[in-house]
């Protein structure tokens, strides 16, 4: 019995629940919509996750995944209609976000953004990949902030000596995304995360099950930290 319990107080010092996390964590979101072949399609162009009793307006870290799940603000927002015009507001977070308030605990951030290689927000991968697709039928790629026509909006949001974390994932679909998205950072130092044996994927922070997700988290606590992981 006094085993279990120490499984117990063990497992919960890895991998805290998402209620204990929320009792230290916000999330905001700035979204937009944006509108192709007679659709609005609902976009982000950025999250933020912040410890409630810090005051910083500058990310501890940067992390960049594939694209927003389907968590979007209130019905009664009023999405603008470019993202240069949307500011952060609150909204309800997820299980990715969750992996991220864990990594956080465990490296003492007050703040970690988030920005990815699509803004499109839709968890359904399926869906996601066709309407990829639907972007580039017409010569665009507008939806993703590694795009040559948001190249400012980059720089504003990644500073030069912020940790950035890359949690993308491997699908082959992302591939011409991802190797955009490694032109654009450019030669640095501090550029992190669990690559993959194929260039240029690397794991996403939330594989299904959950000893590989607290594997992740202590191979990138361990990079962070400059420690050697044998994980």
């Amino acid at each position: 019995m006094e085993s279990k319990q120490n499984n117990e107080e063990v497992n919960f010092m890895l991998f805290t629940p998402a209620e204990v996390l929320r009792e230290s964590f916000e999330v905001y979101g700035k979204f937009y919509k944006y509108h192709i072949d007679g659709r609005s399609l609902k976009m982000r162009g950025q999250a933020k996750i912040v410890r409630k009793d810090a005051d910083t307006e500058q990310a501890d870290c940067i992390v960049i995944m594939i694209n927003p799940g389907s968590r979007t603000p209130s019905e009664t927002y009023v999405y603008p209609s470019h993202h240069g015009k949307s500011e952060f507001v609150k909204v309800k977070d997820d299980q990715t976000q969750h992996q991220m308030m864990r990594l956080m605990e465990r490296v003492g951030y007050n703040r970690l953004d988030i920005i990815n290689l699509s803004d499109i927000c839709e968890s359904n991968l399926t869906n996601f990949f066709r309407l990829m697709k639907d972007f580039q039928s017409q010569g665009s790629n507008a939806h993703s902030i590694f795009s040559k026509q948001r190249a400012d909006e980059v720089k504003e949001i990644i500073g030069h000596d912020t940790p950035i974390i890359l949690g993308w994932g491997t699908g082959v679909v992302i591939k011409g995304l991802a190797e955009k998205a490694l032109t654009s950072l450019g030669d640095r130092g501090n550029i992190y995360g669990v690559k993959h044996a194929k260039h240029p994927f690397y794991y996403h922070p939330k594989p299904p099950v959950i000893k590989n997700r607290i594997q992740w988290l202590e191979r990138m606590e361990a990079q962070l930290k400059g420690e050697p992981c044998f994980g």
